[in-house]
């Protein structure tokens, strides 16, 4: 395999120098945080993420890509509590827009906390989200609280909301099928699809 100019040590240790550098002499330009991050995140380098990515929510705590980029991390890294603050700030940053919302219905789903799914849900009936989008979620939060019977009741519901579109149904009904597996790595699989 050849090579890539990305992949070159030499020319990877000036881009990051230059970079630390454009960051320091340009403190209001974001982005050359952006561009930092998303090489980071690309190239797998975690430490470096985690580090523009502090930069970036001390220097803009309401930029919503840094906010979206640091929920990613928090997730990956399973930082609930992290997770969670970077939910309220969002909400606090943004308090009519329907995303975040979203992040906290899908911290919910992740956490199997059924009170702030019921607090961000009752959120999202009121910010009028998206109905389709609902029983979505809905249906996820059902299953993967382990609540079979109520996830098929949300299926009923899915089938009727998307109508002619109810193919969707068959995927998801392929997937709520693994729950029940007796094998864990299915299972596992199934929880992943859920939620991706």
């Amino acid at each position: 395999k050849e090579m890539g100019v990305g992949d070159d040590p030499g020319i990877n240790k000036i881009f990051w120098f230059m970079l630390k550098q454009a960051i320091e002499w340009f403190p209001s330009e974001r982005e050359f945080l952006r561009i930092g991050i998303e090489k980071a995140t690309k190239d797998g380098k975690k430490d470096i993420r985690e580090e523009l990515l502090s930069t970036a929510i001390e220097r803009f705590f309401d930029d919503m890509f840094f906010l979206r980029e640091s929920y990613k991390l928090k997730l990956e890294s399973r930082d609930a509590g992290g997770v969670a603050g970077i939910v309220k700030q969002m909400t606090q940053q943004y308090p009519d827009e329907l995303e975040p919302v979203y992040y906290g219905l899908k911290l919910a789903i992740i956490s199997n906390r059924e009170e702030v799914y019921h607090k961000f849900r009752k959120l999202a009936v009121s910010k009028n989200f998206p109905h389709h989008a609902l029983v979505l979620l809905d249906f996820g939060f059902e299953l993967m609280s382990g609540k079979h019977y109520e996830a098929h009741a949300c299926l009923d519901e899915i089938k009727i909301t998307f109508g002619s579109h109810h193919y969707y149904v068959t995927l998801l009904e392929y997937v709520a099928h693994d729950f029940v597996s007796d094998d864990e790595k299915k299972v596992k699989q199934a929880k992943k699809a859920i939620i991706d």
